[in-house]
């Protein structure tokens, strides 16, 4: 019985501090549509195709790994050329309705007032050496559910999502490329990882897919499974289910990050980690995993 009471108060305890917010990245959920590109730096694409790869989720694809711990463990040679960034493109909405105000290269040295990055930097080094041209359209909220902020009935998340999609691609045509949707790169699950919802899990993904796709055409979707962190109760049944729905379709794709060995607990120390966010040289290799799927497509 003592052990029931104690294990009921630890998942309490973790529940409570997602709803508070863990390590900041959980600013603000409430999203909104937003189009400005007063610092585009996108060139004129001269009638080339421009591979666009979406980038959603919650906190995990909105990038929780601090830049200045990235930097004490990478040779310096190394971290400068994250710094400086490579020529794929980003344009993003994420936690705390932060913009990036238009395609920029993407960079450590994007200014985000978090401090923080996410798997874009790990995507863009491999797809800057890629034949073809790629750029990034993000949206990442902490925090966010699939079952309803990210559901398409919702009106909420979704809507963001496929609005801030459409503006973008539309002004990449009037830039001058021949546009191409053709991935999707999800990393999300936390949220849903609990009983009462995680069951549902599967079927959301379908409708929230489907929709999807019907209005941005049949694009790969990529999707990563969450970690065995002690607060997503319910990772194996979320992981479970995107396991299936990788099955059901040739142009469904999941990514194994607790095979393929990412870390959550190292960060921001071994003695006090967030247990929540992926360490940051995981968050490269996160990135990593998505491009390699993509360049096999």
């Amino acid at each position: 019985m003592l052990k029931k009471f104690i294990s009921f108060f630890i998942v309490l305890f973790f529940v409570c501090g997602l709803v508070l917010g863990i390590s900041g990245c959980k600013e603000n959920i409430h999203a909104i549509e937003h189009n400005d590109f007063s610092s585009d730096s996108i060139p004129d694409g001269n009638g080339e195709t421009m591979n666009v790869i979406l980038l959603a989720g919650q906190s995990n694809a909105h990038g929780c790994a601090y830049t200045e711990i990235l930097n004490s463990k990478l040779e310096s040679e190394e971290y400068q050329k994250y710094y400086l960034g490579f020529d794929v493109y980003i344009n993003f909405i994420i936690t705390g309705n932060s913009y990036s105000n238009g395609f920029v290269r993407t960079s450590l040295s994007i200014p985000r007032p978090d401090g923080m990055f996410g798997p874009e930097i790990g995507m863009a080094e491999i797809l800057d050496d890629a034949d073809e041209k790629y750029c990034i359209v993000k949206v990442a909220y902490g925090g966010t559910n699939l079952h309803t902020q990210w559901n398409p009935s919702s009106e909420d998340l979704y809507n963001v999502f496929i609005s801030f999609t459409n503006e973008c691609t539309d002004y990449l045509s009037q830039k001058n490329y021949n546009v191409k949707i053709i991935a999707l790169c999800w990393m999300q699950g936390e949220s849903d990882a609990f009983s009462g919802v995680a069951e549902n899990y599967l079927q959301n993904t379908r409708s929230f897919v489907a929709t999807a796709r019907e209005e941005l055409g049949d694009f790969a979707f990529i999707d990563a499974g969450i970690s065995d962190s002690p607060y997503w109760v319910e990772y194996q049944t979320i992981n479970n289910a995107k396991v299936t729905f990788s099955e059901e379709g040739e142009n469904n794709y999941y990514i194994d990050t607790i095979a393929n060995g990412l870390t959550y607990n190292l960060e921001p120390t071994p003695e006090s980690p967030d247990l929540a966010h992926y360490d940051s040289l995981s968050q490269i290799q996160l990135g990593h995993l998505f491009a390699e799927v993509i360049l096999g497509l």
